[in-house]
């Protein structure tokens, strides 16, 4: 996935050299799926014909201070606070126990490496998880395990899922998180 769009080209010669990486995406995304999205007006929706759009969140300086304060000011632990708080909020607007979301990729090994431009979060989710317990052992391990096997051709991996995509959306997730402007 390239800018936002999934491309063709060399990935298949990408996806080779990535075996753990495949193993990894393979058993991440076993099983069913169902992409995690809000709820929306259907009506809406059907009268534009489009159900996508970007909602920026800009949050009060006071909510930043205590964010930064409670991130320790590591950019890093501010993105998993932000990123746990949208996968309890999706959680709690869809009630649904798997959550994906998508993340940008924070790195790449080298230029020659650029593949993905985002990465699919999965996260299992139950009734009795604290948001501390979400933070700490689901949304942060799962976004440090994506971004470790991050060199694996998505688009390769839907082929290999038998998930069918197209250009006008990606198949594992509806929502995004960016941070931006730290």
């Amino acid at each position: 996935m390239r800018n936002g769009k999934i491309v063709s080209g060399d990935t298949a010669f990408a996806a080779s050299e990535y075996g753990k990486e495949r193993d990894y995406w393979l058993k991440k995304f076993s099983g069913e799926l169902k992409r995690s999205c809000f709820p929306y007006d259907y009506a809406e929706a059907a009268a534009d014909g489009e159900k996508k759009g970007t909602v920026p969140i800009k949050f009060s300086p006071g909510s930043c201070l205590k964010l930064t304060a409670l991130s320790k000011g590591l950019d890093h632990r501010l993105y998993m606070i932000l990123a746990a708080g949208l996968v309890a909020l999706l959680y709690k607007y869809t009630g649904a126990h798997d959550i994906t979301i998508g993340s940008s990729i924070l790195k790449q090994e080298s230029e020659e490496d650029f593949i993905n431009t985002v990465l699919a979060l999965r996260n299992p989710m139950d009734e009795r998880v604290t948001f501390k317990g979400l933070l700490l052992d689901r949304v942060r391990q799962t976004a440090l395990d994506a971004s470790e096997n991050q060199n694996y051709p998505m688009e390769t991996l839907l082929f290999q899922l038998n998930i069918p995509f197209s250009q006008k959306e990606f198949p594992l997730f509806d929502v995004v998180i960016l941070l931006e402007n730290i």
